[in-house]
């Protein structure tokens, strides 16, 4: 299963639908959701998708996301608390400028993907290339 974390409703739709013709994909909007569905699901999860920017919620009300641009990070930080996040691949997602990006969670496998440079056909290609064994 792909878990997709972006609370964009509308850009990303097209993402996961390509997503969904060849894999198990479950959305989340909200980071609150999102992290008690990765915990109690993260043995079933293939790959996490995880936009930079996003609202703190609840999760995060207690921490410096910098207005949101932080949130990505401090979502892994709080995850590798409590799931080995060695398990899946992690990919983030985002319109925010890559070279911009702060550093990311030591220890932990996480490409960079800026959105404006695939089309979701090339993101679905980009996903099986990371996901299928023969790949690794």
């Amino acid at each position: 299963m792909i878990v997709f974390v972006d609370d964009d409703r509308i850009y990303i739709k097209n993402y996961l639908e390509e997503l969904s013709e060849n894999y198990v994909v479950h959305h989340e909007y909200s980071i609150d959701r999102a992290f008690e569905f990765i915990i109690d699901n993260s043995e079933n999860i293939e790959l996490l998708v995880l936009d930079m920017m996003m609202p703190s919620g609840d999760l995060l009300k207690d921490k410096d996301n910098d207005n949101g641009r932080r949130t990505g990070n401090l979502f892994i930080e709080e995850l590798k608390k409590k799931i080995d996040l060695t398990l899946f691949p992690i990919i983030i997602f985002t319109h925010v400028n890559i070279q911009n990006l702060p550093a990311i969670v030591i220890g932990v496998k996480i490409q960079k993907l800026q959105k404006e440079d695939f089309t979701p056909y090339q993101f679905s290609l980009k996903i099986k290339e990371i996901i299928t064994p023969q790949y690794k």
